[in-house]
C-alpha cells in the first residue's frame, strides 16, 4: 500500500520527509472508496526506517465525502467558546472483558482539564442517561467496549443497559447535538465497515457520531489496547489545551498523531 498508493500521493503533495521541529505538520484527509476504506492508510510504510512511513510525514484523518469535510468544517465555525464534557466509562461489561483501565482513563482527563471546562463523570451508565448528557455538552468521551452487527446500523456501543436498549448507529446518528464539537470514542472497531458490499456506504460508529453534529471524531479501526489508551488520551488531550483554558479540538488530529509516533502505537 506504501508504494503503490500512499508515498506516491506524498511525493506529488510534496511531503516527503519528516517536518522539522520548527515546522508545522501538515494534514491530509484521506477519502478512500471499496476495499481501500477498510485499510489503515496512515499506518502505511515501513516504520523501522524514519520518514518512510505515512505517519512520519503527516497528520492523517479520515472523511467519507468531501461534502462532509465541507460540513464539519462549517460545524466549527459555529462553535461556540462555553465547553462542557461529558466523560463516560464501563469497566464491567456483560459476556465482555473486563476494562480495568477504563476508569483511569476518565479521571486522568478530567485531572487534565481546566476549572473553565464543565465537567460530568458517568460510571456505568445507561442509555438514557448518555443521550440526556450528549445534548447538554459539545465534547463526548467514551471509554468502553463495542460491538458490530451483520446489520451496521444496529452496531453499538456498550452501556449498562445495551441487552435491553442498545446504543445503535442507527439510534447516534438520528440525533442531532447542538454546538457538538468532538467525540473521542475509546472502543474497538468503531470506525470500520466489515460489510464488503457497503463498504462505500461508510455505516459505523464513527460515521453516525460525525453525522449527529461532532466536526472531530477520534474513534479505531481495530482493537486498541485499554491500558494503552489512558496515555493515548492524555496525550491527545493534551495537545488541545493550547490556552489552558478551552480544548481547541481541531487540534485532536495532530494529538493523535503525535502520540502515535511517540510511541510507534501503528494500530491504534
Amino acid at each position: 500500500m506504501w508504494i503503490t498508493a500512499v508515498e506516491p500521493i506524498l511525493v506529488e503533495l510534496g511531503f516527503v520527509g519528516t517536518p522539522t521541529a520548527d515546522e508545522p505538520w501538515p494534514r491530509l484527509w484521506w477519502v478512500a472508496s471499496g476495499l481501500l476504506s477498510i485499510l489503515p492508510i496512515h499506518a502505511a510504510g515501513y516504520h523501522e526506517r524514519p520518514g518512510c512511513n505515512a505517519i512520519d510525514r503527516v497528520v492523517c484523518s479520515y472523511t467519507p465525502t468531501i461534502a462532509s469535510l465541507s460540513y464539519s468544517r462549517e460545524r466549527h465555525m459555529r462553535i461556540i467558546e462555553n465547553q462542557k464534557i461529558v466523560l463516560t466509562s464501563l469497566k464491567q461489561t456483560v459476556e465482555y472483558s473486563t476494562l480495568p483501565f477504563a476508569k483511569e482513563e476518565v479521571n486522568e482527563i478530567k485531572k487534565m482539564l481546566p476549572p473553565q471546562i464543565q465537567i460530568e463523570v458517568l460510571q456505568t451508565p445507561k442509555k438514557a442517561q448518555v443521550l440526556s448528557a450528549l445534548r447538554g455538552h459539545q465534547i463526548a468521551h467514551f471509554a468502553c467496549h463495542a460491538s458490530l452487527c451483520f446489520d451496521p446500523s444496529q452496531s453499538r456501543l456498550l452501556l449498562a443497559d445495551s441487552k435491553t436498549s442498545p446504543f445503535t448507529v442507527s439510534d447516534i446518528a438520528a440525533l442531532n447535538i447542538p454546538h457538538a464539537q468532538m467525540a473521542y470514542i475509546s472502543a474497538c472497531h468503531v470506525a470500520v465497515m466489515k460489510i464488503l458490499r457497503l463498504l462505500d456506504e461508510s455505516i459505523n460508529l464513527a460515521s453516525a457520531i460525525r453525522l449527529a453534529g461532532y466536526p472531530s471524531v477520534i474513534g479505531s479501526l481495530w482493537q486498541v489496547s485499554n491500558e494503552h489508551s489512558v496515555e493515548i488520551a492524555k496525550e491527545v488531550y493534551g495537545s488541545m489545551l493550547v490556552e489552558k483554558s478551552t480544548l481547541k479540538t481541531e487540534r485532536s488530529a495532530e494529538g493523535l498523531s503525535r502520540a502515535h509516533r511517540e510511541r510507534n502505537c501503528s494500530r491504534l
